[in-house]
């Protein structure tokens, strides 16, 4: 077998393969073979049926079925033999099939980037340290009582600051009409909504209609009206105020059955504690990754970095659909989301294919240890046994993908120990 080897790029290479007659037809002896147990020709038993008959009537499905194993049995064997590490499934092209000849067809495929690292010992990389302030802990006491207000219907006065409002609204723009009923607008200068309609709203009682104008923002969900200046009418329904529960044992114990309000505050500095290591270790991440792109340049598959793109795309719409956001809305930033996701798919990358390369260098590999404290940690951060969290992995298939990742995080430990101080 003949195989000449093009460098399209340094990650797309295109074979040029050629299989010999002789191979070709061992081939098609085989398949006539095959062909022969169960073809029915009268005048004939089955298997018994002469070779140049099952030529006349079963020519096309026989070099079908030729072509079906021989492009991809050579093309593995053209592959292993020239040390190539493909990353993508071959784009099979210029199929030349003639009787008597040679097969030739082309496969072009994406393989591993050759990595030459240059630097990644001595990085400028500096690990945060954290505290934690009373201040954060009281945020988030705060946070927490707000998720449980009780909103109250207030009949005996005007709209205050800090009061809600619940209404019906509309606003029109270049003959457009957007309208919502029951809105909530927080009565607050910074946030809650529109400053215009807000301004409007102070002082207002149940039942009252206000109506002005005002400029929509550039970023407004709908592309129609975003930036425009629009009139618009609100109709009061109700007005709220909001309660907040007291930090009594009642409250405390129905949070999770704690003991004491020291031991709520136990809990939360240690959610702040684990939320902070998450972002230093983020950061971290973040540093080691410019550090290695600047020092080693590396030139990754375009294949990759698409479907990566593509990956990070879906989640991120995922992400703002679940925030609220509606389809509209995303599908108006859709152009600056897709170019995002390519840059961070790139990046990402080529980081795996840096890291992958250090660890192969400085031998670092994910031993049964690493793998079980894994799973441990897995199981506490989901609070379920490590026995489940073992056949949930090994039933999704992502076994492999588990080692991949402890080796990396134990590479990134690594350059984080070896890093300049």
């Amino acid at each position: 077998m003949k195989v000449e080897i093009k460098d399209e790029n340094p990650c797309k290479k295109i074979l040029r393969i050629e299989v010999p007659n002789d191979v070709v037809e061992r081939e098609f002896d085989a398949v006539y073979k095959e062909i022969g147990k169960v073809a029915e020709i009268p005048g004939f038993r089955r298997g018994k049926v002469p070779r140049n008959l099952l030529e006349q009537y079963h020519s096309k499905a026989a070099k079908d079925e030729v072509l079906k194993k021989l492009i991809p049995t050579t093309y593995s064997e053209a592959v292993k033999k020239h040390d190539l590490y493909p990353v993508s499934y071959p784009e099979i092209s210029q199929v030349k099939f003639v009787d008597n000849q040679p097969l030739y067809f082309e496969a072009v495929i994406d393989v591993k980037p050759d990595v030459k690292l240059k630097k990644y010992k001595g990085l400028n990389i500096v690990k945060k340290k954290f505290e934690i302030k009373d201040e954060e802990v009281k945020k988030s006491l705060d946070l927490l009582r707000d998720r449980f207000a009780e909103y109250k219907t207030i009949d005996s006065r005007p709209v205050k600051k800090g009061d809600y409002v619940v209404a019906d609204y509309e606003f029109e723009a270049d003959g457009k009409t957007e309208k919502q009923e029951k809105a909530w607008f927080l009565i607050n200068e910074t946030e809650g909504g529109p400053k215009e309609i807000i301004e409007k709203l102070i002082g207002a009682k149940s039942g009252d209609k206000i109506e002005g104008t005002l400029s929509l923002p550039k970023e407004y969900p709908k592309a129609e009206f975003a930036g425009k200046k629009a009139v618009f009418k609100v109709s009061v329904k109700e007005i709220k105020e909001k309660s907040l529960p007291e930090l009594d044992e009642e409250f405390i114990k129905g949070l999770g059955n704690y003991e004491s309000l020291d031991k709520l505050k136990e809990a939360i500095r240690d959610d702040i504690k684990v939320r902070k290591e998450n972002e230093i270790e983020m950061d971290v991440d973040r540093q080691i990754a410019e550090e290695l792109l600047k020092h080693n340049p590396i030139d990754v598959p375009l294949s990759l970095i698409k479907k990566e793109a593509e990956q990070i795309f879906e989640n991120v719409k995922a992400r703002l659909k679940h925030q609220g956001l509606k389809e509209e809305a995303i599908a108006s930033k859709e152009g600056d989301l897709k170019k995002s996701a390519e840059a961070d798919a790139e990046k990402q990358v080529k980081i795996y294919f840096l890291l992958d390369k250090i660890a192969e260098v400085e031998n670092i590999n994910c031993g049964d240890d690493d793998l079980e404290s894994e799973y441990e940690r897995i199981a506490g951060q989901n609070k379920t046994d490590k026995e489940k969290i073992k056949s949930y992995i090994a039933e999704k298939g992502s076994l492999e993908r588990l080692k991949d990742e402890i080796r990396h995080k134990k590479t990134v430990d690594y350059i984080v120990n070896e890093a300049r101080r």
